[in-house]
């Protein structure tokens, strides 16, 4: 969130298939060792014009679900993407083509 705020986005969608976290943002369940983590995330929200979280099933996540176990370069803990990452190219062209 503070990533896509600092590079001036007002209208982010953020989707992800961990329908925990996002019942936690939703305020339908309640977890006290992530209250703070929930308590920022609601802070931030705040900062967008539009901001929506939606869950997909894990099937349907296919390109994040490749990201996440690609291994980081030089042991970084954070990856910034400009342009689609080779490694999910084939995964977003099947995941176009099935929609139409």
């Amino acid at each position: 969130m503070q990533h896509c705020w600092s590079h001036g986005y007002k209208r982010v969608c953020f989707e992800g298939d961990n329908k925990m976290l996002f019942d936690l943002i939703n305020g339908s369940k309640v977890h006290f060792g992530v209250h703070n983590w929930i308590r920022d995330i609601h802070w931030w929200l705040r900062k967008f014009e539009s901001i929506h979280f939606n869950w997909i099933r894990r099937h349907h996540n296919t390109p994040a679900d490749i990201l996440a176990k690609t291994p980081l370069q030089n042991q970084s803990l954070f990856l910034n993407h400009f342009w689609v990452p080779n490694v999910i190219t084939y995964a977003l062209h099947c995941d176009y083509t099935a929609d139409l």
